[in-house]
Formats: structure tokens, C-alpha cells, sequence
């Protein structure tokens, strides 16, 4: 160092380690994706829940230790830094039902067996269980190993979330029957349950992009169910059971201890769907006796005059619309044929769902009967109250309406006048009333076919029945 300059040199001094010591290394815990339960840092497979803790590269797919920041296979960024919490994060406490379906035995008949194979295994089961769970307005928040996570409620909110969500589980059951069925080598098995209750929901977060929805109680309880549901069924917790037991067939099981909880859990195994929602007992009728003379007015014109006749009920929800109905029922069933079809607000594969159930109704059709027993069903009920040469093609047409026919559609107008031809031989024989229920539900194909009925029947005299002698 040269007199008179001043040094630039900087020196540091760190004592030297002990021997022995190696420095700590403080890793922060784990957030299972599934469960959203905290873990040790040195954990591969959740705690609580058994879902894989390792980081997917979502460039090759190589699975990486939970705090790997890039792949060790490729190199390619795992995530980006996770931000720091916001105090203005938008969050809301919904009241949500978690479906939870997993593969039974599924990892055991992986073991060893290609990647590719898996995966090919379960692209069809993936497909299918989206396709069942967002067409009843459900949402698919994540895919976990071999396991499927749907919420209702969240993001959207509906007052039959819980009954959608029973109704997506039980056709996730049935869907991989058909995927066995069109492909034996698949050779799926599958457990399902739902659980409702309180969640905390992230308004920002993104399905798209992998992002948690919902935490809660009830996402932990739900994927414990799963565990206890029958190979092949459907098991749902006390407050789904409550809130949906008018709506489907239930047969109580014995209560479950799961890991984590004091007290064992009441479940239910789903029987599958009521034809006709259970409604509560009738309370005396008030305030609605001009309405309901008003429709038995009509009833006795139609009867008398054998002339059709369309009444249309408009109100509020929950003014007394379907109760009307209710109350004329019996004096419809007692006098003539009542039949009765409500739309629904998911789940109608044709678009004529209302007319199809009242049809089904008439040939004696239930939603448990085969294809070829619903369709011989058809074919008698056509027989019986057509002639020879026309209840054939009246029988293929409604086949087409009811979903019960693999071939192309017709034109609109023969099933138009097909489905005509149909109550024309209905009400030939005696007063029929046919009731469509909740149409603001109705598909638009529905309300054509209802439009093209009241125009083709509204200046036809229909016979009058023939007396028996």
C-alpha cells in the first residue's frame, strides 16, 4: 500500500466452523394442494390426506421435490415466487358441497406399469368426470393423482348447489361403467362423496392456472368420506343428506371415525334419484280459491267441448304456482289422464326433457330401466294407441325425443308432428291434461315443440271417446 493513498481493500473476518457443523436450513412447511393442510417440510405425500406433495414440472412432467425451484429433468422454471399475502385479498365465507372421487385400487394396479399407460388410462376418466360435473353447473377446482376435486358454490352460488352436486356424483359413477363398458381394458373402479359446509372461498383465484378455491373443513371431511363410499357409489355426509334427501333415495350407513375427527360421522350411501322430488305435506290452500275455480273452468270446458286449451300460471318463485297444480291433481287423475314433466335447470340431453318424462310416464318407463327395455316399453305403449301403419314411425320419432335412439335426428318437423300425433291419440281416448312444470327452465328446442302443439291443436275437435257397450 502506497504512502499518502488511501486504501481500498475491505476485510472481513468470519470465525471458522467448529468440526461437525453443518449450517441449518430453515424450510418453510408444506400446503397440501387437496386438503390444504400444513405439512413438515420433509414430507412426500400429505399427512392428512395422502395427495403428493411433489411440484409437476409443467414442462415434461417430472415430478420434483415439494421445494424445488426448477426441474431437475429439463431445467424449466417450477413457479414463480409466491407473493406475499395482501390485506385487500377479495375473500368470501360461502356455504359450499365438495365432490370428491377417487379410483379404487387404481395405484396399485399402476405399480410398475408405464407412464404412458397411466396417463392413457386416465385422459377418458379425467374427460368424463369434467364433462359430468360442469354439465350440472358444478366446477372442476383440481385433478389430484387419480382423484377429481368438484365444488358447488363456489365461485357461483345456487340454491340446489348440494343437489347438483349429488346428482354430478352419482353420474360420475355411472359414467365409468360406460367407460368400462366401451373399453374393457380400462377396468376403472370408482368411490364418490359429497360433504357440505362453510368454506372460505378466494374470489381471485384462477381454475385455470391450479389455484385453490376453497379451504375449509368440509374439503378435508369430503376427501375422508371418499375413502368409505362403496366401490361403484355415492356417499354423502348429514348436511348434504338433509338437503337433498327429497330429492334422491338414501340408505343410512353406520357412522365413520376418519382421522382427525372426536366424534365418528354419519353417512349415506345414495340410492339413486327420486322420479318425483318428495314434497312435504299439503297445508289447507288460502287466497287461491278464484285461481284454482278458474283452472277447473277450464277443465270442464276441454272436457265438455273437446277442445284444447293451453293455461299459462305466471308469479314470483314461491307464490303458489306448482301448488295450484298440486291441488287440482287429484280431480285431473280422477276424471282423466294427468300426465306431468318438469324442466330442469341442468342435466337434459335431448332438449325436450318435460315432454320426454311425460311420455316415459305414460309407457310405463323408469329412469332405471336398460335402453332396450325403455325402448320395448315405447314400442307397446305406440302400439297400443296408434294404428298399425303409423305407430312404427311414431315409435322411431319419440325414440329420437326421449334419447333412447342411436340414429341421426329427423327433420324437426316429422318429430314435431310425430310428438302431435302422439297426444292427438291421448286425448282421443279421454281428457288429458299434460303439465309442464318450472318452464322457465326449458330448453329452446322444448318451447318450439310446445309452440307447434297449441298451433296444430288449437282448432282440432278431438273425438269424443267411445262408449262401451
Amino acid at each position: 500500500m502506497r504512502p499518502g493513498r488511501p486504501s481500498t481493500e475491505r476485510h472481513t473476518y468470519r470465525p471458522a466452523d467448529p468440526p461437525g457443523y453443518t449450517p441449518a436450513t430453515v424450510t418453510a412447511p408444506l400446503t397440501c394442494p387437496a386438503c390444504s393442510a400444513t405439512n413438515d417440510a420433509e414430507q412426500r405425500f400429505c399427512t392428512t390426506c395422502g395427495a403428493s406433495l411433489a411440484q409437476p414440472c409443467p414442462t415434461c412432467g417430472t415430478a420434483n421435490a415439494p421445494h424445488s425451484r426448477f426441474c431437475g429433468a429439463c431445467g424449466s422454471p417450477l413457479d414463480t415466487p409466491t407473493p406475499r399475502p395482501r390485506a385487500d385479498v377479495a375473500e368470501e365465507r360461502k356455504v359450499v358441497s365438495a365432490l370428491f372421487a377417487d379410483l379404487a385400487g387404481f395405484t396399485a394396479g399402476s405399480d410398475g406399469a408405464d407412464p404412458e399407460d397411466v396417463k392413457a388410462r386416465l385422459r377418458p376418466y379425467f374427460a368424463r368426470a369434467r364433462e359430468e360435473i360442469e354439465s350440472v353447473g358444478g366446477t372442476v377446482e383440481k385433478f389430484i393423482g387419480d382423484a377429481v376435486v368438484g365444488l358447488f358454490g363456489a365461485p357461483t352460488s345456487r340454491e340446489d348447489d348440494a343437489v347438483r352436486a349429488v346428482q354430478a356424483a352419482w353420474q360420475v359413477a355411472r359414467a365409468i361403467d360406460e367407460l368400462n363398458e366401451k373399453d374393457p381394458t380400462l377396468e376403472l373402479a370408482v368411490r364418490v362423496a359429497v360433504d357440505t359446509g362453510e368454506v372460505v372461498v378466494d374470489v381471485d383465484s384462477d381454475v385455470g392456472r391450479g389455484e385453490t378455491i376453497a379451504t375449509g373443513d368440509v374439503m378435508n371431511t369430503a376427501s375422508r368420506l371418499q375413502h368409505e363410499a362403496p366401490v361403484g357409489g355415492v356417499v354423502v355426509g348429514e348436511r348434504t343428506y338433509k338437503s337433498t334427501q327429497q330429492a334422491f333415495e338414501y340408505e343410512p350407513l353406520r357412522a365413520v371415525s376418519v382421522r382427525g375427527k372426536a366424534a365418528p360421522i354419519p353417512i349415506w350411501r345414495v340410492i339413486g334419484p327420486r322420479s318425483e322430488p318428495e314434497r312435504a305435506p299439503l297445508a289447507p290452500l288460502i287466497g287461491r280459491g278464484r285461481e284454482l275455480e278458474l283452472l277447473g273452468t277450464v277443465w270442464d270446458k276441454v272436457r265438455a267441448d273437446r277442445r284444447t286449451h293451453l293455461v299459462t300460471v305466471f308469479g314470483a318463485p314461491g307464490i303458489g304456482k306448482s301448488r295450484l297444480v298440486r291441488e287440482l291433481q287429484p280431480r285431473l287423475s280422477r276424471e282423466g289422464l294427468y300426465l306431468k314433466g318438469r324442466c330442469r335447470p341442468y342435466g337434459e340431453t335431448t332438449g325436450y326433457g318435460a315432454f320426454g318424462q311425460q311420455v316415459s310416464q305414460l309407457a310405463g318407463i323408469f329412469e332405471t330401466d336398460v335402453t332396450n327395455v325403455a325402448r320395448a316399453k315405447l314400442t307397446e305403449c305406440a302400439a297400443s294407441l296408434l294404428p298399425n301403419g303409423e305407430a312404427e314411425e311414431v315409435d322411431r320419432h319419440l325414440a329420437v325425443l326421449l334419447g333412447l335412439s342411436n340414429e341421426g335426428a329427423p327433420d324437426k318437423q316429422l318429430l314435431f308432428y310425430s310428438a302431435r300425433r302422439f297426444v292427438e291419440a291421448i286425448a282421443g281416448s279421454q281428457p288429458a291434461a299434460l303439465v309442464f312444470e318450472d318452464i322457465h327452465w326449458a330448453e329452446p328446442a322444448l318451447l318450439e315443440l310446445l309452440e307447434s302443439l297449441v298451433s296444430r291443436l288449437s282448432d282440432y275437435d278431438l273425438p269424443r271417446p267411445r262408449k262401451r257397450s
